[in-house]
């Protein structure tokens, strides 16, 4: 199996799950369901490491309670936390998200500001990699994209979210990049297109290798060297809530490229990731008996 690096910020979540509505000014909802768990870019490498891929996490780690709570949950998960871990000063990103059976809203603290690795780290981290998986903003600002160029490593990249089309530089770094995940929102506002399947074509020109668009319930589309591949939504459970769904479709999806899958096969095992995601309140949760065999038996 190839060996995997994510490069992210995490982010310690505070979820109010199954809230009536979300409170107006002045006003107190009582939710059903509470959680506290890694959150942000850390789920990917979670569900990574549960399905028993050799992951390290380069990212930031306040020496704080949230800090804490988002390392023990890496550490559950088999995850090699790599950079500069619990950082002395730095503060870790938190969110709360009000979920409701409709939608969610979060409200946000962004941590420390500043890069979380040196140029020696983020070279040293990369060239031991064969996947390299991270976030668009991060290669606009880092030289990601240039160093897996030089040793030859697999770039997957994520949007993350995205308010305005792609210029120049982003249209450069798709240049590089081997495989690109976005959801529909994120991908008709970066290419401008009327329509997922036309901004799906138009990024696959860009891209090395495979774009996937994903559609919530209408399942997912893939592009990969002129095949196109569609892959329905994946029913596991009872809904619970969304957040972290893009983030595990992305984890699945990276497991059957580790593991040398078709494109269809690792759309598939993403379609199954985000399944199993959504049936919970958060993200990857440490608490699942998670395996290979049980996303294959979802599809």
């Amino acid at each position: 199996m190839k060996k995997l690096l994510c490069i992210a910020e995490s982010c310690c979540d505070m979820i109010f799950g199954g809230l009536p509505r979300v409170p107006e000014p002045g006003r107190e909802v009582y939710c059903r369901e509470f959680e506290i768990k890694a959150g942000g870019g850390a789920n990917t490498p979670m569900m990574l490491g549960r399905l028993g891929a050799p992951v390290r996490f380069l990212t930031r780690l306040g020496k704080d309670l949230p800090g804490r709570l988002v390392w023990e949950d890496l550490e559950a998960c088999g995850v090699e936390i790599a950079g500069t871990g619990m950082t002395e000063g730095a503060r870790t990103a938190v969110s709360a998200v009000l979920s409701t059976s409709l939608d969610r809203c979060f409200a946000s603290y962004a941590g420390s500001a500043g890069a979380f690795f040196t140029p020696k780290q983020l070279e040293e981290e990369i060239s031991r990699a064969d996947i390299v998986h991270t976030y668009l903003g991060y290669c606009l600002t880092y030289p990601i994209a240039r160093l897996c160029r030089r040793y030859d490593r697999i770039l997957s990249l994520d949007v993350s979210w995205c308010d305005s089309p792609a210029g120049e530089e982003t249209w450069e770094i798709l240049n590089q990049c081997d495989y690109l995940k976005l959801n529909r929102e994120e991908a008709l506002v970066l290419t401008g297109a009327p329509d997922p399947e036309t901004a799906a074509r138009k990024l696959a020109e860009k891209v090395r290798t495979g774009t996937v668009v994903t559609l919530g319930g209408e399942g997912s589309l893939g592009l990969c060297q002129g095949q196109s591949y569609r892959q329905r939504a994946i029913e596991t459970g009872r809904f619970a809530d969304a957040c972290g769904a893009g983030d595990c479709y992305g984890a699945g999806f990276l497991y059957g490229i580790a593991t040398g899958r078709s494109m269809k096969e690792s759309m598939g095992l993403g379609a199954a990731a985000a399944g199993l995601c959504v049936t919970w309140y958060g993200g990857m949760d440490r608490g699942l008996d998670l395996t290979p065999a049980m996303l294959d038996s979802f599809l």
